[in-house]
């Protein structure tokens, strides 16, 4: 099963945008989407990367509150297996 920053990047790829593209466009560093796709949202504060999670779906015209809704349960997953 494909991560969260995985099904991202593989919707993107199915667009054929590139992450320049959406990093030209929202103003946010390439650097940090390409954490994103590697599902790593330890670069920023969860605020800032929720930001930078909603711009990039809202980008891909993907509905933001659906893809907000996938990433709590992905970061509730991830904050799980840290404590364990």
């Amino acid at each position: 099963m494909a991560t969260f920053g995985e099904e991202l990047r593989l919707y993107r790829e199915k667009k054929n945008v590139s992450l320049q593209e959406i990093a030209t466009a929202t103003r946010i560093n390439i650097r940090f989407l390409e954490a994103i796709e590697r599902n790593d949202f330890h670069f920023l504060p969860v605020p800032y990367v929720r930001s930078m999670v909603r711009e990039y779906a809202a980008y891909l015209e993907l509905d933001p509150d659906k893809v907000m809704e996938a990433f709590d349960r992905e970061g509730k997953t991830q904050l799980q297996a840290n404590l364990e």
